[in-house]
């Protein structure tokens, strides 16, 4: 796992790393979620600076093959996101990945967060300035081996309570290389705001494996409830597709741009592993109620 650094001093050094997907046992490769939130910037949240596990999704969407494409939504209060600490006033959120003629893949998705002032009042209690919602997707995919390019995109609105001291950030990995941050902390005074990267080159091979993910900033001194609401993504498009829609200048394929040819891949949640993930999220919530 690297180290990293603190997305206040440091936007550039959001790193990647997900240790509790890595040592759950795996019967095929999936599309994973995982929600965390945190007293600092830090991406993977240390364990001592973790404030409440909010969900985890671990799905047997298996290994993406060439023409197909998953789509997975996640909401306050269904599988795998119970939100036990009652933090958010709602998520809602919708991620799409998907893999043209095993060369070409994508990751984007949407999403609605709002937290609650139960936030604030617990972020004050504990002396913090600001908490992070760390939400997280991980997929592989069928490719071609070679070296291509990625682009990332960020855009999104902020309410009047959350453009104060709030902000959101987003960064990709292609097989454990980190691509570019992009957006950063008090992005929500310049709601809305729109934030792209690359090409990025990244060399892949038979099997690429695309982690991304948004972290938002959420400060205890701000008016609650805060609402942020996104589309982000990464991807190495298929310069053939172009669906000239304005609201997705990047070309992502999403849950209403699909190319012609597409197999939608069922992604049902799998409860035995829900019952896994929930005992690492439990000893992690142990170790730091100790800690504290």
């Amino acid at each position: 796992m690297r180290t990293i650094g603190r997305l206040v001093a440091r936007p550039s050094a959001l790193v990647w790393a997900f240790p509790l997907f890595l040592a759950q046992p795996r019967m095929a490769k999936a599309d994973d979620v995982q929600v965390i939130v945190c007293t600092v910037a830090d991406f993977v949240c240390p364990v001592a600076d973790t404030f409440a596990n909010e969900g985890f999704l671990y799905t047997p969407g298996n290994l993406l093959f060439p023409n197909t494409y998953t789509i997975q939504n996640v909401n306050l209060g269904g599988p795998g996101f119970l939100d036990p600490d009652n933090f958010f006033n709602s998520f809602s959120a919708t991620y799409v990945t998907a893999d043209v003629a095993g060369r070409w893949i994508y990751m984007w998705g949407t999403a609605t967060v709002s937290m609650k002032q139960d936030l604030a009042d617990e972020a004050n209690l504990l002396g913090v300035k600001n908490l992070y919602v760390d939400v997280a997707l991980r997929q592989n995919y069928v490719t071609k081996p070679g070296t291509w390019s990625f682009n990332e995109g960020l855009a999104g609105n902020c309410d009047m309570n959350a453009m104060p001291g709030a902000g959101v950030a987003f960064q990709g990995q292609v097989n454990g290389a980190n691509l570019p941050v992009i957006g950063g902390a008090g992005d929500c005074a310049g709601s809305p705001f729109a934030f792209t990267n690359g090409p990025t080159l990244q060399g892949v091979g038979t099997v690429t494996q695309l982690i991304g993910g948004v972290e938002y900033q959420f400060s205890a001194a701000g008016n609650y409830p805060e609402t942020i609401t996104l589309p982000f993504g990464s991807e190495f498009p298929d310069p053939a597709i172009n669906f000239n829609d304005p609201n997705n200048p990047l070309n992502f394929i999403t849950n209403t741009d699909i190319p012609p040819g597409l197999t939608l891949v069922a992604n049902v949640p799998e409860p035995a592993s829900w019952m896994l993930l929930g005992s690492a999220l439990g000893a992690i919530a142990l170790l730091r109620r100790r800690a504290a």
